[in-house]
């Protein structure tokens, strides 16, 4: 090799050392900026997140003096995302990841999570369970009731929680997700035409419009314009909640003594028997109790006391041949047994998804009745609530108002959308 030859091949390498030498660092800094850049928008959209939730803090308080206190990660049984947002003293909020939809929340109701970690689980309204590794295998504790579902009855629920988180979505908020997706929020503007929209953005890194606070819109099936507030001789509250005439019953009615509740599964009896209570309350008469004495009477004060659902419960069983859990089937056949043998006649109505839907409760809502609203996702016999009340949004049905039934206050006010599977009513 002569020299030339061996100085030209120095020269060479060289250069393609310095070329490896830039081009790596090139590399190395395109990296770290790609780095730099995700972490700066993951820090971002944890602050937009954590600004919605904020917000909607403030949004829910009312007169309560409340603020978030910690965030928690929630899934259903196939492993769809929500975020519970807890707040002190007292205060929830559970939030749909996937369509930006607060679902549930209660502003005086203790979370039904509180002082808990690890595998936490949401199975719609009153569904609240904690995975545990027991003698008898995995199984799923609920966090307030005595009740607990196996891994089989579980994973037996995981069609039914795509079903929801599928409709949540279809219902989804698109400008809470893009605002922390994005840190921008979508403006729609209507053309002159008044037909054609152009969709327009804006960027909004530090504050997002409250008017796109809301539960949803209403995510169980189609809504519709139906109002009937031509009917109605109730009051709409300070959170824009059309309460039924004579709500401030539900308010009251919390110790076991005073709404009758039995505990160990029987929450359509127990819903049952605040609907009868309520009429009482209402009208007069001999609505709770095994007698068949009628009297009208309008009463002060009533403690209904666990015989009256007791009694519910003793003609499921005799007639009926039913136990704890029941459909909207089973409390239309007791209730129309109990009213009919006391004289008290008027209309029964009861539904199951799909045939249940938003108009049919108005309907009742409207004319100032209570209705049952029976859960979806654990079985059509599970998880009763008795409505009161429910809001619009821009003709729009935005959730419903409840109580669940159970002596704990702060769960006689809480408000909710989802997934109906049936419902009940009676209108005297």
């Amino acid at each position: 090799m002569n020299k030339l030859f061996k100085k030209r091949l120095t020269k060479t390498l060289l250069f393609t050392l310095i070329a490896l030498v830039i081009t790596n660092s090139s590399i190395f800094l395109l990296i770290s900026d790609t780095k730099a850049e995700t972490s700066q928008n993951l820090l971002g959209r944890e602050y937009r997140l954590n600004s919605l939730f904020d917000m909607e803090v403030e949004e829910i308080k009312g007169d309560n003096d409340i603020q978030l206190s910690s965030v928690k990660p929630l899934k259903d049984f196939s492993g769809n995302k929500y975020t519970l947002i807890e707040c002190e003293p007292t205060g929830y909020i559970i939030y749909h990841d996937a369509s930006g939809i607060f679902v549930e929340y209660g502003a005086e109701a203790t979370s039904p999570y509180i002082g808990m970690s690890g595998d936490l689980y949401y199975a719609g309204l009153k569904g609240y369970y904690s995975k545990e590794n027991t003698s008898n295998g995995i199984e799923y504790v609920h966090t307030v009731i005595s009740e607990i579902l196996t891994e089989d009855e579980a994973n037996g629920s995981i069609e039914r929680c795509n079903e929801v988180d599928n409709r949540l979505f279809e219902a989804k908020n698109d400008n809470v997700l893009n605002y922390i997706e994005n840190g921008k929020e979508i403006i729609t503007e209507t053309s002159s035409d008044g037909i054609n929209t152009e969709i327009t953005y804006r960027n909004d890194n530090i504050s997002f419009s409250k008017s796109d606070l809301s539960l949803s819109p209403q995510a169980n099936m189609s809504t519709n314009s139906y109002n009937g507030s031509w009917f109605q001789e109730g009051y709409v509250d300070s959170d824009g909640y059309y309460n039924i005439k004579n709500a401030d019953f539900f308010y009251s009615y919390l110790s076991k003594t005073k709404m009758g509740y039995v505990d160990g599964g029987y929450c359509g009896y127990n819903a049952g028997t605040l609907l009868l209570g309520y009429h009482q309350y209402r009208y007069g008469g001999n609505f709770i109790g095994s007698s068949n004495y009628y009297w009208s009477t309008y009463p002060t004060e009533i403690n209904i006391e666990q015989d009256a659902t007791n009694y519910l419960i003793s003609v499921g069983a005799s007639e009926f041949g039913l136990g704890a859990v029941t459909t909207p089937w089973d409390i239309y056949n007791v209730m129309k047994y109990v009213l009919d043998h006391k004289g008290l006649y008027g209309d029964n109505d009861w539904y199951v998804d799909p045939v249940a839907n938003n108009y049919t409760i108005e309907y009742y809502l409207d004319r100032d009745c209570p209705v049952l609203w029976f859960g979806y996702i654990v079985g059509t016999g599970k998880h009763v609530v008795t409505l009161y009340g429910y809001k619009r949004v821009a003709g729009v049905l935005n959730g419903y108002l409840c109580h669940f039934g159970w002596p704990i206050p702060g769960y006689e006010k809480i408000s909710f959308t989802g997934v109906l599977g049936g419902m009940y009513s009676f209108r005297y």
